[in-house]
């Protein structure tokens, strides 16, 4: 790697919503694989994430803010991260990390420290994970978030289940 970055962060462009909304579809499938039905991850769902994208990314400068991706230095996208106002009924925390996704190729390396660091800082927020994402929850406790007790369970996806860690 001899002192290049394998990698970097930054606010993204509209030109790169196909590459997020990839990610975005590829980390579901890799981070809930079988706790998802398989329509989470088809075409459809695809183009719809591609649409998501190409709009948020048309948004105002303060919505672009809160944005970030992350590319390899073959400018492909291989991460993405959001942070959003919490729009629990009952929130925990005022801001929330809405997403972040990198390509499982990616675990380990620094981008999902690197996206959390960049659309986050060390702010109070809080989250929702998959309860059965061992990895992905003991990522957001090495980074300050704890469970809270709050968690929901979606009957119309077999019993999909979340949990609500805050910092």
């Amino acid at each position: 790697m001899d002192g290049v970055p394998e990698f970097k962060v930054w606010v993204p462009v509209p030109e790169d919503a196909e590459g997020m909304a990839a990610v975005h579809v590829q980390g579901w499938r890799e981070a809930y694989g079988e706790l998802l039905p398989a329509k989470f991850y088809d075409d459809a769902v695809l183009e719809a994430r591609r649409q998501l994208w190409s709009r948020i990314l048309a948004g105002s400068d303060a919505v672009l803010a809160k944005n970030r991706v992350a590319m390899d230095s073959a400018g492909k996208v291989i991460g993405i991260a959001t942070v959003s106002p919490t729009r629990d009924e009952e929130p925990a925390r005022a801001e929330c990390l809405a997403v972040l996704y990198i390509t499982a190729d990616w675990y380990g390396r620094g981008v999902g420290e690197a996206l959390l660091t960049a659309v986050l800082g060390d702010r109070p927020a809080q989250l929702w994970v998959a309860r059965d994402n061992p990895r992905a929850r003991a990522f957001y406790r090495k980074h300050g978030f704890v469970e809270d007790g709050a968690e929901t369970v979606d009957a119309d996806l077999d019993g999909f289940a979340e949990v609500r860690m805050v910092r």
